[in-house]
């Protein structure tokens, strides 16, 4: 785990939307805020219906959130640096409403309840970006259900690819790089038809794999995918 991250909650929190539109984000006031978790792959963070008590805010790796249905485990989404997972809970009083999973390597802020509430009530306008990350949570669920209605793994992994593309260090990516197992996991294809897709992008010059991340050369390319009769 990075140096920087250890020691700046005030940074890693001016990522997340939560904050964005706050300008007094003072280290004396979130300084302190949270503890610091690393946290190994695989590790379960929380389970579908446990009692919520806190949220985590990714510093380094990927969080996927996952939910058992008819057919059996199915990734709702992947969070990466930046992202907060288990907000609802602490909203609503209820019940996980989806099991999150260590993914890669972590390193996550824990923040309980109260310091939550602690924190809302220091900076009320922290309230209107909780509501704007929720909102948007449900537009890309809203989006992700339209798309997959009727679309092939092709549209849904240049969709997802356009959906969790960063800009870093000016180029366009996915990074750190999910593994193609886990990209069948989520657009539902296996791991085999997943490596294809990518050779097939890849040839055509619209993305390039590394070791860290799956880089887009042609973001106008891959979005066309996403939608070919637009």
């Amino acid at each position: 785990m990075t140096a920087m991250a250890v020691r700046d909650r005030t940074q890693l929190l001016r990522k997340t939307i939560w904050f964005q539109g706050v300008p007094d984000l003072h280290p004396e006031t979130f300084g302190s805020l949270g503890v610091w978790k690393p946290e190994a792959a695989k590790t379960v963070l929380f389970q579908e219906g446990d009692y919520g008590d806190r949220v985590f805010v990714i510093a380094e790796g990927l969080v996927s959130v996952e939910k058992e249905g008819p057919t059996g485990k199915r990734v709702l989404a992947v969070r990466s640096e930046g992202d907060v997972v288990g907000e609802m809970a602490l909203l609503d009083g209820k019940p996980r409403s989806a099991t999150a999973v260590c993914q890669t390597d972590c390193l996550l802020l824990s923040i309980t309840k109260s310091e939550f509430e602690r924190m809302v009530s220091l900076n009320p306008k922290l309230t209107l970006g909780v509501l704007v990350n929720l909102l948007n949570r449900l537009r890309e669920s809203d989006d992700r259900y339209t798309r997959d209605m009727g679309s092939d793994s092709l549209q849904r992994l240049a969709g997802y690819l356009m959906d969790n593309g960063q800009m870093r260090e000016g180029r366009f990516c996915v990074s750190p790089r999910p593994s193609d197992a886990d990209l069948g996991r989520l657009i539902r294809c296996t791991r085999e038809t997943v490596n294809r897709k990518l050779g097939e992008l890849e040839r055509k010059g619209i993305l390039t794999r590394e070791p860290t991340g799956i880089v887009i050369e042609n973001e106008d390319a891959l979005e066309a995918l996403t939608n070919p009769d637009r």
